[in-house]
């Protein structure tokens, strides 16, 4: 099988791609290791500021990354990205792929890439984690009202399938008219490692794990947690996320109890200057979550979270050439 991704960031914009892009890198070395072939089409954004380098190394290896520019960084940045080469790049190659996976709703790589797999003829998987809904409080509401009417809807009424994460999810997907029987649970593919000999929290915990950004609301959660503490005064607050000028205001405006820790690439031992804490992910929800026995092994942890990454690796494996 030949799978073609579209996503508007990749690795190594992991500050910017989030959790979605976590979940993703998981999903690819997952279809990788069962013996298919992977292309993602992406653009060129890091982070805010900055460009992914030309010569940036694809994760995982044996994945195919193609980068395609920005027309502008500032729009990309603004979650609105506009590949330049794209939709030739697509209108020529999409039909040599089996499955198109659909890894955003909002955005121009999404409607691309939905319409050159229709008009190839391949079907596509629409993954929207989440993001569908267009509610105030999950942000952009007035953008997302329009994308939906003018692009959006159109991508999820022609979608071969549709992964949700939640029933609420379900019922957005049927609200903007996708057909039930393409509705399929999907939770995110997780591929945490699993710390031994770290016990279980003897006090109430509670462990934000995420982008330090407005749209997450983490303001409700401190005023929550506030709540929390009056009533349980030894409770904490673990607030895990790469370092933003958002966070420091977080950091600012939050009461006792709550600690703020950067977060450390797997593999390293390098700690910031100044002394400033940094946790692993997956040590920190060990802590927090771990059953009496442990996990059991990260095979064991894979089985119950990674069935997303399973799930477009079922058929046989293409032989590969040489």
């Amino acid at each position: 099988m030949r799978l073609l991704v579209c996503v508007p960031w990749y690795a190594p914009a992991r500050g910017f791609g989030g959790g979605i892009l976590t979940s993703l890198l998981a999903t690819v070395e997952g279809v990788l290791e069962a013996g298919h072939d992977v292309t993602v089409a992406t653009t060129d954004l890091l982070d805010s500021h900055s460009r992914v380098p030309r010569d940036a190394p694809a994760e995982p290896a044996g994945v195919q990354v193609l980068r395609f520019p920005n027309l502008s960084q500032r729009l990309a940045a603004s979650h609105a990205p506009l590949p330049r080469g794209l939709r030739p790049w697509l209108r020529e190659h999409a039909r040599e792929f089996d499955v198109v996976l659909i890894q955003d709703v909002y955005s121009s790589l999404s409607v691309l890439g939905a319409r050159a797999a229709v008009q190839a003829g391949v079907p596509y998987v629409l993954q929207a984690y989440g993001t569908l809904p267009t509610s105030r409080e999950r942000g952009r509401a007035a953008v997302k009202r329009a994308f939906l009417a003018l692009w959006a809807r159109r991508t999820v009424r022609e979608a071969a399938a549709c992964l949700y994460l939640s029933e609420s999810e379900r019922r957005e997907y049927l609200a903007q008219g996708a057909e039930s029987a393409r509705l399929h649970a999907v939770p995110p593919s997780l591929d945490i490692s699993s710390p031994d000999n770290i016990p279980r929290s003897s006090k109430p915990s509670v462990v934000y794990l995420g982008r330090l950004h407005p749209i997450k609301r983490i303001d409700v959660l401190l005023d929550a947690f506030a709540r929390v503490r009056a009533e349980l005064p030894d409770a904490t607050l673990e607030v895990i996320g790469a370092p933003t000028a958002y966070g420091e205001e977080l950091r600012a405006r939050a009461g006792e109890g709550v600690f703020f820790r950067g977060l450390r690439e797997r593999g390293t031992t390098d700690r910031p200057a100044g002394g400033t804490r940094v946790w692993h992910p997956g040590r920190a929800l060990a802590r927090l979550r771990a059953p009496p026995g442990g996990w059991g092994g990260r095979n064991r942890l894979r089985r119950q979270c990674g069935r997303g990454r399973r799930s477009l690796a079922h058929a046989p494996a293409r032989p590969r050439a040489g």
